[in-house]
């Protein structure tokens, strides 16, 4: 399936690509606007390989996939104002107007409108928020707990490292008493990390009464995963896979391996909630690691509060309308009755693929417990 939608993305790349190539050619030679062409087609597949592979030199991924995320941007919006600029002309040629006229400015308007939504994507993207909840628990916590949730960091993503760094940063000014990072920690690649050490001094900062907790992602997997493993094993975090551990004898933490691996974790499988359930004794309020949110149904009044991430909150317009109809819960708050556990999906630290967000934020996640 993943190979369907990168064949298809470089299939889509070629109508952009194309009326670039058009409209430049109406100001420079046609060896100029072709090799532009090219640029723009060239630039995705570097990028797809840059992800795939573990052998391109770190630094050399790195600036491949600046420019590959900027490209995808590109291409994203030029794709969708090519098509409002092709209506353009039809309407132009309908009412007898001059297309020449349309196509010079139409062009222009493509690339700035473009420009223009890229730039503020990138502004929206470079703040870190912070979102704060309060929940009850039907079992109580004795003297309440407050809890820092993050998920979906992509260690190996483009400005990762940095922006963990400030993560870790803002994380250390809630005064937590606890921190939970619900999957996707790494990028699929663990190579892609410039510095892993300086990584695990940041993970091993920060500050919390009880620790910090971590569960598997999606993206926490592939031919790299052992590193990733043994790397987080020598961190101070304690990493749950469909496991539950008592904390100081005031609440549980059950952390749950994601169902859709890309790539695998290894012999880690996923264990079915009730093998889960008959293994350990469920005698204290229960804080649920769960990486995707579509798996909330699992989960009845055993269980007091489930940690998600997954969804980035569509990242950008209009994916986000998108992961709203595949989701029960893709962002925010939610609880459907008493009965069963309250639900916070987070739309998550870091970002994938590109530094871009529009229609939703970076944030890390504040809970006050009751």
């Amino acid at each position: 399936m993943y190979y369907f939608y990168i064949v298809l993305y470089f299939v889509l790349n070629i109508y952009p690509a194309f009326r670039t190539y058009q409209w430049l050619h109406l100001y420079m030679d046609s060896l100029s606007a072709i090799a532009f062409g090219i640029i723009f087609a060239l630039f995705p597949i570097a990028s797809v390989v840059t992800f795939y592979s573990h052998k391109v030199p770190i630094r050399v991924k790195k600036v491949i996939d600046w420019v590959g995320g900027i490209f995808m941007l590109v291409f994203m919006f030029s794709f969708v104002f090519w098509l409002f600029y092709d209506l353009g002309r039809l309407i132009f040629k309908l009412n007898h107007l001059d297309p020449l006229l349309f196509e010079k400015y139409g062009g222009f308007a493509v690339v700035i409108l473009s420009a223009v939504i890229i730039i503020l994507g990138y502004i929206n993207y470079a703040k870190l928020h912070v979102t704060k909840y309060k929940v009850s628990f039907n079992h109580k916590i004795e003297g309440g707990l407050r809890a820092v949730l993050i998920s979906d960091v992509h260690l190996g993503a483009v400005n990762s490292e940095r922006r963990f760094k400030e993560t870790v940063e803002l994380i250390n000014k809630q005064n937590a008493d606890v921190v939970f990072i619900s999957g996707d920690l790494f990028n699929n690649n663990f190579f892609a990390i410039i510095d892993p050490d300086e990584v695990r001094n940041q993970i091993n900062s920060i500050k919390a009464k009880y620790g910090v907790f971590y569960c598997l992602g999606n993206h926490d997997a592939g031919k790299t995963y052992p590193d990733m493993e043994k790397f987080i094993e020598s961190c101070d975090v304690k990493f749950l896979k469909d496991e539950i551990v008592d904390v100081d004898g005031k609440f549980s933490v059950l952390g749950r391996i994601d169902p859709m691996p890309m790539g695998g974790f290894g012999d880690n499988k996923r264990c079915d909630i009730k093998d889960i359930e008959e293994k350990y004794d469920i005698n204290l309020p229960v804080v649920v690691l769960e990486h995707n949110p579509g798996k909330i149904g699992e989960y009845d009044g055993k269980y007091d509060l489930i940690l998600c991430g997954h969804t980035h909150h569509g990242q950008m317009f209009p994916a986000n309308l998108v992961t709203k109809m595949l989701f029960k819960v893709d962002y925010g708050y939610y609880r459907e009755s008493e009965e069963k556990p309250s639900v916070i999906v987070s739309s998550g630290s870091g970002i994938w693929a590109m530094p871009f967000r529009m229609a939703s934020k970076c944030e890390i996640v504040t809970i006050d417990i009751e």
